[in-house]
């Protein structure tokens, strides 16, 4: 005799983000994304420049900057807008 297998289909639950809730995610991924780029750049300060030619060791380390203030700029900006935002929720009630 065969025996199928019924499987009950559970419909997630919808769930709706809050706009400062996002920007709070936001802020924590880029986070994230500066801790690697600080733990890259202190791995990079300890490893010796190459005696022959320095361009990929110099580019690296530019690159690793670049990330650094990328991050800085983008958690500014987020700072900026979730103050926004909160403005904007004051002013409507």
């Amino acid at each position: 005799m065969d025996h199928e297998t019924a499987t009950v289909t559970q419909e997630e639950p919808v769930v709706r983000m809050q706009p400062l809730d996002a920007f709070n995610l936001i802020c924590f991924e880029v986070l994230e994304i500066e801790a690697l780029v600080n733990a890259a750049n202190a791995a990079m300060d300890e490893c010796t420049p190459p005696s022959e030619s320095r361009r990929s060791f110099d580019r690296a380390q530019a690159l690793i900057g670049n990330a650094a203030d990328k991050s800085d700029a983008a958690l500014a900006l987020i700072e900026e807008l979730k103050a926004g935002l909160n403005a904007c929720a004051c002013e409507r009630r």
